[in-house]
């Protein structure tokens, strides 16, 4: 930040959390509420119906995908969970089932999701009649639309991201009407803007269906460094994307984005313009990212003529765009895509990806509620199954990174910058040392940004000597921790160049002295010398390339997160989680304690009064008797 005349004020991080009685209350009303639902025999389907339904499916079910349709329909339970991973065929095949199950038995099956485009997939997909989440809560406050009944399953749709606010209101809303609520998402993708953590906490204590297998990534080895990235472990992911070539590094962000924009305009050429994505973090990554792939369509004469200019965006036939509004009076949803059709008196004709075409109006146009859409945001991204990913590595964190990573069926790709510092170059901030394109990566892919409720996070609730005892145990543990590499690094590369270099004389001098013997005579006492002398040569440098292999995979380690020190940190990293809250809870109660004195008995007030106003106290003469 600046201030003043090139002043600087520097900004650091603060890590403390914060929350209020009102939120802890809400918290533990969502809580109980699931809770105390638990065997209320709410909407127990006959197991004879359900496994009808699931016979007869299009397609056959797998082992885990008929286990969650038993489960969600005949557990009892007023609210369950289904935690989805990506790829499992969550919405089609289970959802699909357990709409299926309820219909048949007379229930109605309500849906919602917190975007619109989310919620078409459920109805696309699932069969469901779905809503947002907002359109939900709205309507469910309105008796004249009916509301629930004992009759009614909701399915919350990738509930991660749900607030939890909104969350508690639909369980206390299903609670009343004794509905029956399914909520399913992925803690490890993305969280939900505001206060978030309900999925989770409700999968601790409830329990879930789980699916796992990812159905979407051909290629079984990105299945597995896609679990990688998902479980916080992108080390051995990134070395699995870096031996099937999935990794670009380049020397600056502009040609990273050059190079994403190049294999993207590839990918279209052999896919098409609809069955291949980029997606970033940061916006400005994406207009960035949205401008160079329109000025490699305007070149390749895929745009025409016209064009059209609202809310500073350039269009044209053949563009596109993605729409940011919804819009129920003309069916326009969040988060749709399409390709501009036709310009039409300063207005828009799109060919929407779902079918229908729609033409927008200028008032919609001059709101900015279209953009490009060659590139997206990864929370645009999700939801999304196309042929072929491009993923900018810039800010990718561990939830951003399994979301990005798994939308491409046949290959997602990523991009990295080498040396890039591992603040924003946007942001006034002190300088730091810039890292290698992929121990930043592991650093970032490794950085989780999960919700949990305040509720579980927080240490307030634990004694003192309890904290103080966690403090204790875990300083304990931490002189098991082995030494850091990473901090030998510096000493490290300088000591891979020594070794390099006495390798090379080690086997100079041994060419050398074979050159020697070669040139002696059979009987010539030397010979033996000199055979001698090889041998020992041979052993120095077989030792000196072993020490060398050795430091090489040392620093390899260190750069990729995968050292012992970087492993025994994984291990542990939940209990040295709570033993940071431990101290800050700690430190903060000692503090609270400091203030809370002063302000109850303050220290004594010292007045020096002038001398000559100074009163002697009166002296006592004790007599004897």
């Amino acid at each position: 930040m600046r201030r003043g005349r090139g002043g600087r004020v520097f900004a650091y991080a603060v890590e403390q959390k914060w929350t209020t009685p009102e939120q802890l209350a809400l918290e533990a009303a969502l809580v109980d509420a699931a809770v105390r639902r638990q065997g209320a025999g709410c909407a127990q389907l006959d197991g004879d119906l359900v496994e009808e339904v699931i016979g007869r499916q299009p397609f056959v079910l797998s082992d885990e995908q008929a286990a969650a349709v038993r489960v969600l329909t005949m557990s009892g339970a007023g609210v369950d969970v289904l935690h989805a991973s990506a790829g499992t065929g969550k919405t089609s095949a289970v959802l699909g089932s357990v709409r299926q199950a309820y219909e048949a038995a007379g229930y109605r099956v309500v849906g919602a999701a917190t975007s619109a485009k989310a919620a078409r997939v459920l109805a696309d997909d699932g069969g469901l009649q779905a809503a947002t989440i907002a359109r939900l809560l709205l309507d469910l406050e309105r008796p004249e639309t009916g509301g629930i009944s004992p009759r009614t399953v909701l399915v919350l749709d990738e509930a991660s991201m749900i607030g939890t606010r909104d969350l508690a209101a639909l369980l206390q809303h299903a609670e009343r009407a004794q509905a029956k609520v399914l909520v399913v998402g992925d803690t490890r993708q993305l969280a939900a803007v505001d206060a978030g953590g309900g999925l989770r906490a409700l999968q601790d204590r409830l329990g879930a269906a789980t699916l796992t297998v990812n159905r979407r990534q051909h290629a079984e080895w990105e299945r597995t460094a896609l679990a990688d990235v998902a479980a916080g472990t992108p080390a051995e992911a990134l070395r699995a994307y870096t031996a099937h070539e999935r990794v670009t590094v380049s020397d600056t962000a502009l040609s990273a984005r050059a190079a994403m924009v190049a294999a993207w305009w590839g990918d279209v050429q052999e896919h098409g313009i609809d069955r291949t994505l980029m997606a970033a973090v940061r916006n400005v990554d994406r207009t960035e990212l949205n401008h160079l792939a329109r000025g490699v369509m305007r070149e390749a004469g895929r745009l025409g003529d016209e064009e059209l200019t609202a809310a500073g965006r350039t269009f044209a036939a053949g563009d596109r765009v993605m729409l940011l509004r919804n819009s129920a009076a003309k069916r326009l949803d969040n988060g749709d895509t399409g390709t501009v059709a036709a310009l039409d008196d300063g207005r828009l004709v799109v060919d929407l990806d779902r079918g229908t075409t729609v033409t927008l109006d200028r008032a919609y146009l001059a709101a900015g509620h279209v953009e490009h859409a060659y590139a997206a945001t990864v929370y645009k991204a999700q939801g999304s199954t196309v042929t072929t990913g491009h993923v900018l590595g810039t800010g990718l964190g561990q939830e951003d990174g399994y979301v990005a990573l798994s939308r491409g069926r046949a290959a997602n790709r990523l991009y990295l910058v080498e040396g890039q510092a591992p603040g924003d170059p946007e942001l006034d901030l002190p300088d730091q040392q810039t890292r290698g394109a992929y121990e930043q990566a592991v650093k970032t892919l490794g950085s989780s940004r999960a919700k949990r409720l305040a509720l579980d996070s927080a240490a307030w609730g634990a004694d003192t000597d309890q904290l103080t005892t966690q403090l204790q145990e875990t300083a304990g543990l931490l002189r098991q921790r082995p030494a850091s590499d990473t901090a030998r690094l510096p000493a490290l590369h300088p000591e891979v160049t020594r070794l390099q270099a006495q390798v090379l004389d080690a086997g100079l001098r041994l060419n050398g002295i074979r050159e020697q013997h070669e040139q002696l005579r059979r009987r010539d006492p030397q010979r033996q010398v000199l055979a001698d002398r090889i041998d020992r040569q041979t052993g120095a440098l077989g030792r000196l390339e072993e020490q060398l292999t050795g430091v090489r995979a040392t620093v390899a380690a260190a750069e990729l997160g995968t050292s012992p020190r970087h492993a025994w940190e994984a291990v542990h990293a939940e209990r040295l989680e709570r033993a940071v809250s431990a101290g800050r809870e700690l430190g903060w109660r000692h503090r609270a304690e400091e203030r809370a004195a002063t302000a109850v008995d303050p220290a004594p007030a010292v007045v020096e009064l002038p001398a000559a106003a100074r009163v002697e106290p009166p002296r006592i003469v004790r007599q004897r008797r």
